[in-house]
């Protein structure tokens, strides 16, 4: 994708993908508290712009998550005990050993046009030596 984007113009340094699935978004493979809107709007001002030809819908995986290895890492995250976490995801009416879930959303790829010289020079010619 880098390479196709550099060849339409943009920067490739510049490349910004962001995925929503359900109500989470992630920016770059870190998850973010905005909303998409939020994100385009950051991007419109800075001069962004939304790749059409790149991103799209990511597929419905379903899977489970173990219960042991979902209160390890929330106790992680929290830096609670394993116990104390424990605790109370047992008084949650769909807790089990093994949890449902599953996955889909859509990815959005926004990037930056070249400026300058780097956007008029083709990338396969050397330069002219003066003599």
């Amino acid at each position: 994708m880098t390479s196709d984007l550099e060849d339409n113009g943009y920067d490739p340094k510049s490349i910004v993908v962001f995925a929503e699935f359900g109500d989470t978004t992630a920016v770059n493979g870190d998850l973010t508290d905005k909303t998409v809107a939020g994100i385009e709007t950051e991007l419109e001002a800075d001069g962004y712009e939304y790749v059409d030809k790149a991103g799209g819908r990511v597929p419905a995986q379903e899977d489970y998550a173990v219960a042991d290895d979902v209160i390890q890492a929330v106790a992680h995250k929290l830096k609670m005990s394993i116990r104390d976490v424990a605790e109370v995801a047992e008084t949650l009416d769909w807790w089990q050993e093994e949890i449902p879930h599953g996955t889909s959303g859509h990815t959005y790829v926004w990037a930056k046009k070249k400026t300058g010289l780097e956007e008029h020079r083709p990338h396969h010619s050397r330069p002219q030596r003066r003599r």
